[in-house]
């Protein structure tokens, strides 16, 4: 019996052979450029470009009303949700420039999956590799893309990407799977209608269980205003959905993000199944899902092909109540219209660094639609009529595709698991206030804005919880143990690792690979990575109340090599000083 990957490479190899036979001209997806393709083991090669992709962000307090609820002090990097997108080409250095607009707070940029190889101090990561970037000041980051795919930034202090503070990033590379057009990132996330500092701070002083609920969710910074609040006449406006024109036959990728606080999402388009092609920035072999599970950080490249014939289709997030928090979970959705010719979406071999954000990846701007020659006295015609597509069948659940799925296409084979690996047991306790904190091995994690770890490395806050690592071990192992029934995005800076079964280590010949995996309900999870990389580097749990409350760890690696504290480093803690 055929598996779907067997029929959906027979699918290309016809394919590829038809346009060759009519004399077309096909762009080969999974080659690049000097002597780069998606067979390039990027951990150990990528391409010098010499290019500079150069970047302007101001970090600024805003009032929007994304789903029709008008909301004040919303975090926004030039003034959108989600912030402009930062697009390179493999092998590109990327130059941003962040200023610290903000009223009343300090800020700074986590560049998500990342692996910021050497360039530990632009990491992002008040406490650990900066200082906050102080009100009135401007930082730099910069660093080398070595690895190609999608992924998104975010502000890493405090809960300040909850109200806002994130967006895309796109790296062009090589991919695993044809496709005629890129459509780009599709942000999806929770969203709250009050400050997310509001919103945590009331209820942890509550002493309670269970967590905040987010009143809605976004699609690409859009949706419409939930019942409840329409109800109580407490919307601005209905709000709208986020919504993209596909031309029938042809097929595209879309670039997928959980930029959620607390929201695990079960992710699909109606009556069409998507080709995975990448999960975070490691590219896979291509496998089909209907419904594709995102736990919060993650990033799924996948690849579908416009074949239905209704004229518009549901494209939906739903929030997973086994695990999430969400008063609105099956109403977080965005509309795919279908047409038999259409000149909206980008369609190009690669998104272009030029294009900015409003106009590349939102298929309404005046850019990318064609502009009316309809006069005043032209009736206007009625808008066009929302989806009556049925979703897949599925059921509430929260964790990663099966690791059977997510093979990538260049194999890592781990050595044996050794006896003597690191195990972090994770827990929710009380401290001597009543208050919740997690733990990992009974300490949670606290760090010192003002006194990042880089700063002084092994010396900092009584609970930094740090484990120190480097050279002299090929490859680091942990062990996860969930002692709580409730599912964890694990995420770890600066590095991908495997996710590897108990017990497997040589016998595992090609494990699953990312840099954030989901440890399920009173699961363990053994991952292994290669400590290759001075620096600090942050381990935790991405469900933004959990960070906060101590669910992480600190991976010193190599500090002999680390790099040290240059003087841009320093002035940002001496800037953040004088402002406290």
């Amino acid at each position: 019996m055929f598996t779907t990957r067997i029929v959906w490479e027979i699918w290309v190899g016809l394919l590829l052979a038809a346009v060759a036979a009519s004399g077309g001209v096909i762009v080969d997806r999974k080659a690049w450029k000097e002597g780069f393709d998606i067979n390039t083991d990027y951990h150990d090669h990528w391409p010098n470009t010499g290019v500079l992709r150069e970047y302007w962000l101001n970090i600024q307090n805003v009032t929007l009303a994304p789903d029709g609820f008008e909301r004040k002090n919303i975090l926004a990097f030039n003034g959108t949700v989600p912030g402009p997108a930062i697009v390179a080409d493999w092998g590109d250095t990327i130059r941003v420039h962040l200023t610290n607009h903000l009223q009343n707070n300090g800020t700074g940029i986590h560049w998500h999956g990342q692996r910021m190889y050497r360039k530990n101090l632009h990491d992002g990561v008040s406490g650990v590799t900066e200082c906050p970037v102080a009100p009135g000041a401007t930082t730099v980051y910069e660093y080398q893309a070595t690895q190609y795919g999608t992924s998104w930034y975010h502000s890493h202090f405090g809960l300040q990407y909850g109200d806002g503070a994130f967006g895309p990033v796109v790296i062009n590379g090589p991919a695993s799977a044809q496709y005629d057009h890129d459509l780009g990132p599709i942000m999806i996330h929770d969203w709250q209608h009050e400050s997310i500092d509001t919103v945590f701070h009331r209820w942890h002083q509550s002493k309670k269980t269970g967590l905040p609920y987010s009143p809605n969710g976004l699609i690409n910074g859009k949706n419409t205003c939930p019942k409840q609040q329409r109800d109580k006449k407490e919307c601005k406006s209905d709000g709208e959905r986020w919504e993209t024109t596909l031309q029938r036959g042809k097929k595209y990728r879309l670039r997928l993000v959980n930029a959620s606080v607390d929201n695990h999402m079960k992710v699909s388009l109606d009556g069409h199944k998507m080709w995975v092609i990448a999960a975070d920035f490691v590219p896979v072999k291509p496998f089909e899902v209907e419904w594709l599970d995102m736990a919060i950080g993650q990033r799924y490249d996948v690849v579908i092909h416009a074949t239905g014939r209704q004229p518009s289709y549901w494209f939906r997030a739903v929030s997973q109540d086994s695990c999430s928090f969400q008063s609105n979970p099956n109403d977080i959705k965005a509309i795919f219209r279908l047409a038999d010719s259409t000149r909206r979406g980008f369609s190009g071999h690669r998104i272009s660094p030029r294009s900015p954000f409003s106009s590349l990846f939102n298929p309404l701007s005046p850019l990318l639609t064609p502009r009316s020659n309809l006069n005043a006295s032209t009736p206007v015609p009625p808008p066009p009529l929302n989806p009556t597509s049925k979703p897949f069948n599925t059921s509430d659940f929260c964790a990663d595709p099966p690791s059977s799925s997510l093979l990538p296409i260049v194999p890592k084979t781990p050595p044996p698991v050794p006896q003597n690996l690191t195990t972090l047991t994770t827990d929710l306790q009380k401290d001597h206030n009543g208050l919740f904190q997690w733990t990992i091995n009974k300490s949670p994690l606290s760090l010192d804005p003002s006194n990042p770890t880089v700063f002084t490395p092994g010396n900092g806050s009584l609970n930094a919880n740090i484990y120190e690592c480097g050279y002299e071990t090929p490859w680091v192992f942990v062990k996860i143990e969930s002692g709580v029934d409730i599912a964890h995005p694990i995420h770890l800076h600066g590095h991908d690792f495997l996710i590897l079964d108990e017990g497997e280590g040589a016998e595992n010949r090609n494990p699953p690979r990312r840099d954030t995996a989901t440890l399920e309900q009173g699961g363990k999870m053994l991952i292994a990575f290669q400590p290759d990389n001075p620096g600090a580097w942050l381990m935790h749990c991405h469900i933004i109340w959990h960070q906060d409350m101590g669910f992480g760890i600190q991976f010193l690696e190599s500090v002999e090599h680390m790099e040290k504290p240059s003087q841009l480093h320093k002035d940002m803690c001496t800037a953040w000083d004088k402002y406290q």
